[in-house]
């Protein structure tokens, strides 16, 4: 059985520590080409939109004391991925031992899976979290944010996506959730741009909006 491998080979080709994630791996460089390149909603898009792109809408509407935590508030996937929410509900589900009945109903035991299921979410969001803190430690930001700003950086996520779809999917069959229905599209049309172009202006924000930038390589 082959050992497990808990470190990513960067682009640059430096060793980027998936479990014990630090502030000395984080390259800024790397991480605009990184989500310029990862495609949002699992490559599901018309055109090749990215996780960089959607970054700096986010950005760009929000407030001043939210915008660097919008730029950033998806940055762990230029490590980790962008893992839609379908996918990974549906994979804690099966972690939690339960498959869908052919009928497409849950199993019996369906409290205890639930529960088990919350569980992995939370671990898996812990996961998440020491990459979000090493890079916005890096960034000169402080982690976790206060609330307020949390709040609004979920919000603009939430419309962001709204907008995304309405832009760049076809029409859904199925409503996404009552949160995400709820919320209200940006009036502006989204273009996707190439890898390249996203790289540049997922670049150019952040040396306006993070503290540190201008003093790291």
């Amino acid at each position: 059985m082959t050992a497990p491998l808990f470190w990513l080979n960067t682009r640059s080709g430096r060793v980027f520590d998936l479990l014990e994630p630090t502030p000395a791996m984080v390259n800024f460089a790397e991480i605009a080409d990184g989500l310029a390149k990862i495609c949002r909603f699992g490559g599901h898009t018309h055109l090749h939109y990215s996780v960089a792109q959607h970054s700096v809408l986010c950005a760009r509407e929000a407030s001043r004391a939210a915008a660097p935590y919008a730029l950033l508030h998806d940055v762990h996937e230029f490590v980790l991925g962008d893992l839609t929410t379908p996918f990974k509900d549906a994979l804690f589900w099966v972690l939690a031992g339960l498959p869908a009945a052919p009928d497409g109903r849950p199993e019996p035991d369906r409290e205890a899976a639930i529960t088990l299921h919350g569980a992995i979410c939370r671990r898996f969001a812990a996961f998440e979290d020491r990459h979000l803190a090493a890079v916005h430690a890096a960034a000169g930001l402080t982690w976790p944010p206060p609330a307020a700003i949390a709040e609004e950086v979920r919000r603009l996520d939430r419309r962001a996506l709204v907008t995304e779809r309405r832009d760049l999917m076809f029409r859904a069959p199925l409503p996404w959730g009552r949160e995400i229905e709820a919320a209200k599209p940006f009036r502006s049309i989204v273009k996707p741009l190439l890898p390249m172009q996203a790289a540049d202006a997922w670049t150019i924000q952040a040396r306006r909006l993070l503290p540190c930038l201008d003093r790291r390589k």
